[in-house]
Order: structure tokens, then C-alpha cells, then sequence
């Protein structure tokens, strides 16, 4: 048994080789979840042979009847409603069984979870629940099903909309974690319609969790930011406020601004309201916690612990003077850093050096629940480089203990895991890799698993 379909030993007349073929999970009766939940190593299945192709055999549990049961789907276009009860629900998906158009034979049909209407309650799509679907597609022998509204020509008013400051009054109906519902009824009557204000456009400061926003029932403002086909595309950042966040397109890596915390995000980073290098208007930007580093007391408000500080976002409280700059201006979003710019010279000796076994020697500037972060003086002289050791990258003698690995000020050795923009990652893990045995032969399942064992311990020493 396989999470992609289940493996069937058919034993052929007397006197000849058994066969085994593979039933993928697409070709199982109905619409599976789990394929641990079809059947067990052991029990007795009926199959057809569906191909055989290269001498690999593929089985089906599926009858050709209920291939053609769908068949009466064929010609139904999207804005025909269908009766069908709720038969199986998961976290991704419904499965329906619909009756196709005049009668007939019903046929099972998934409704993804996207496609069942956020205002809908659970009560609504319980095991054995009658509900009213629409045929997205029936391709692939798969009946994929919606249980959301066709937009019409009442869509025609948002479409002139798009991407301008114009605002409509909508309700939340309802939430996830990437993005608000939002229900808008048309001017001029008729269906309502559903967009989605996603996470990236509820606002210009970074947000933690939706639904501090709002709650459902509330309504707000949004504007059009997209029409994708049936998906419309919310916003609640106002143009206006782009055009301030502009001012930081072109400043250079190397410029500090001055700041002032507004709060710590759920992420570990620190939110930062900053003024752009000609004056004007603040604008808020996140400094994300790997780009926190360590930050001189001169940064700390009094009553900060003296010198150097192990934890920055402990420390840091709204109201607290910083000195920040500029690392990217995308999405909407301002991305900040209060580590010391490095330059490319800098960074080449550590380049050359990625997923290597060639070790240096740095000083540990600083301990986090996540790793370790550590300095490195470049060989041609200059500023130190500031790495992170990842959790991960801890090797498991120290039992995940960060604090085990080393103190503040000690040195030790690492090598290069990684360098991604101007962050640089550590390890304190050897390279390690023990060849499988060569004299494993791979013609038996039994010896291919021990092959994989070896594999797999060799993997995680």
C-alpha cells in the first residue's frame, strides 16, 4: 500500500508466474483520500487489466459501466445546475454524487474545497446532505463539480474597475488563512458576488492574522484588484499609499534611515514605521529576524542588558528609536535590515566555498531557539560577515540544545551551507555519505527496501 495506489500480486494458472501491477489511486472505485483506506496488504481485490506497457502492468478497480455513467455528463455546460448528495468530505475536498441531466445513472463528482462557497456552513456539506452542483469538467475520467455561483454580466461593473482607486462596500462571509471573502451585490441587483482579498493586499503593514481585520457580517471597503477568469481578486490597500512606498524603490543597500519599532510580528521580525531618505510620510516595513542580527546598545532603549544582545526582538518595544535600510520593495511590501550591508568581494570567499567541506573559524555573536549566529572575518581584511546555524544544521549530539553548541564570544568551526542574497548559512554538520553495498542485488522487492534503508541511515548520520 502506497499513498499513490496499491500494489496487486495476480496469480495467473497453475504452473505459471504471478504478476504484480500497480492500481493507481485515480483508478480506484470512486473518489479515495486515502488508498490505506481501500484495502489491506493481505486482502483479496477484483481488478481488470487496464495497460500494459514496457512490462509494467497497470490494474483498474473501476468497471467500464461507470465509465460510461459519466458519459451523461459529456454536453452539460457550467451554468446547469444538478441535484447531488454529499457522500464523503476532507479538509481539500467534497466528493458528490450527481444525477446528470434528465435522469440516470448518478455518478461521483469532486468539489474542491476552493469551489464550495466560503458563507457556506459545515452543516450545509455534511455526509448525506442534499446539494445543488455545476460541472466544471469532465476530463481525464473525473467529474469535477462547484458549488459556486457562474458569474454573469452583473460581473461587468467591477470589470471597469480594475486596477483603479475604486471602492465598493462589501460583507465578510468568511475567512482563511490566506485571505478574506468578501460578498458585493451588483448595482443593479441579481446574484451577488464573492471575491477574495488576499493576504498580501490587506494592508501596506505586515499582517500576522486575518481575522484581527474583521469578523464575519462586518462590511468594508474594497477595491478591484484583479479578474481572473471566475476568481475576483480584492484589495483593501489604497493606491495612494503606493506611491509613498515608491520613495524607497532606489535607495542604495548601504543608506541607513531612521525608525521606529511599532511592534514584534508572530514571525520573530520586528514591524518598523520608516521615514524615506528625502523626508516625508512614513511608510512601515518588516525587518525580518534573520535580518535582525545583533544590534549595538546605542540601538537598545535603557534597560536593555549592556553591550551586545542575544535576543534583539525580546528587547525591542513600540516607540524604540532604530537605524534601519532598505533590502527589497516588492509586493506591496517593504523588507528592512538592521545588519551591516555585505559587499560582493566580501562574499566571495564564502561563495566559493558553498556545500563544501572547507571549514572556517568565526566567533559567536549570538544564540536564538532557532540557531546560532556566528562571525566571520574575511581573509583580504574588512567588515565581518554575519552567518546563521540553523537549527537544523546543529548536529543531533547537542539534542537540539542551541545553547549546548557554544557561548557567546567562543569560537568555533563551520563551513558554508548556503548563500541566498546577502544571508549567509552555516553548519556545523560534516559531510557525510556511506555507499550503499555494492553487492546488493537489485533484482528482488526485499533487497530494494534494504537498499533503501541503507540509503535513508546514511541520509541522516
Amino acid at each position: 500500500v502506497q499513498p499513490f495506489g496499491l500494489f496487486v500480486k495476480l496469480q495467473l494458472s497453475s504452473g505459471r508466474p504471478s504478476v504484480v501491477g500497480l492500481v493507481h489511486i485515480s483508478e480506484m472505485s470512486g473518489y479515495v483520500s486515502k488508498t490505506e483506506d481501500v484495502a489491506s496488504v493481505g486482502d483479496e481485490i477484483r481488478v481488470r487489466v487496464k495497460a500494459i506497457e514496457g512490462g509494467k502492468v497497470a490494474f483498474s478497480m473501476q468497471s467500464l459501466a461507470s465509465k460510461l455513467d459519466r458519459l451523461g455528463f459529456a454536453n452539460v455546460t457550467a451554468d446547469v445546475w444538478l441535484p447531488g448528495t454529499v457522500v464523503r468530505i476532507n479538509e481539500r475536498n467534497a466528493i458528490v454524487s450527481a444525477e446528470p441531466p434528465g435522469g440516470g445513472v448518478p455518478s461521483f463528482g469532486v468539489v474542491p474545497r476552493n469551489e464550495i462557497p466560503s458563507g457556506v456552513v459545515a452543516d450545509e456539506v455534511a455526509v448525506g446532505k442534499h446539494v445543488q452542483v455545476r460541472v466544471l469538467s469532465n476530463a481525464d475520467d473525473k467529474l469535477q463539480l462547484s458549488m459556486r455561483s457562474l458569474p454573469n454580466a452583473n460581473l461587468s461593473f467591477l470589470e471597469e474597475a480594475v486596477g483603479v482607486d475604486k471602492w465598493f462596500t462589501g460583507v465578510v462571509t468568511g475567512f482563511k488563512p490566506y485571505g478574506i471573502f468578501v460578498k458585493l451585490k451588483p448595482p443593479s441587483g441579481g446574484t451577488n458576488l464573492e471575491g477574495l482579498v488576499h493576504v498580501s493586499e490587506t494592508s501596506y503593514d505586515f499582517v500576522d492574522d486575518v481575522e484581527d481585520m474583521a469578523a464575519v457580517g462586518d462590511e468594508i471597503s474594497v477595491r478591484v484588484k484583479a479578474i481572473n477568469g471566475t476568481k475576483i481578486h480584492l484589495s483593501l490597500k489604497s493606491l495612494a499609499a503606493e506611491s509613498a512606498l515608491s520613495a524607497f524603490q532606489d535607495v542604495p543597500p548601504d543608506v541607513w534611515l531612521p525608525g521606529t519599532v511599532t511592534r514584534t510580528s508572530a514571525s520573530g521580525g520586528i514591524v518598523v514605521a520608516v521615514v524615506p531618505p528625502n523626508g516625508g510620510a512614513s511608510f512601515v516595513g518588516l525587518v525580518p529576524k534573520a535580518q535582525l542580527g545583533l544590534v549595538p546598545h546605542a540601538q537598545i532603549q535603557e534597560g536593555s542588558q549592556e553591550g551586545v544582545i542575544a535576543n534583539t526582538w525580546d528587547e525591542a518595544v513600540a516607540g524604540q528609536h532604530v537605524q534601519v535600510r532598505v533590502v527589497s520593495v516588492a509586493d506591496g511590501k517593504l523588507r528592512l535590515s538592521m545588519r551591516n550591508p555585505a559587499s560582493s568581494a566580501n562574499l566571495s570567499f564564502l561563495e566559493e566555498a558553498v556545500d563544501t567541506d572547507k571549514w572556517f573559524t568565526g566567533v559567536v555573536s549570538g544564540i536564538q531557539p532557532y540557531g546560532v549566529f556566528v562571525d566571520l572575518q574575511p581573509p583580504s581584511g574588512g567588515p565581518t560577515l554575519q552567518g546563521l546555524v540553523r537549527i537544523s544544521e546543529i548536529p543531533r549530539v547537542f539534542g537540539g540544545d542551541v545553547e549546548a553548541v557554544a557561548g557567546l564570544g567562543d569560537e568555533i568551526s563551520v563551513r558554508v551551507k548556503a548563500i541566498e542574497g546577502e544571508d549567509v548559512f552555516l553548519s556545523l554538520k560534516k559531510l557525510t555519505f556511506r555507499e550503499p553495498s555494492t553487492t546488493v542485488p537489485l533484482a528482488k522487492n526485499s533487497n530494494l527496501a534494504a537498499l533503501r534503508r541503507s540509503w535513508k541511515d546514511s541520509s541522516n548520520s
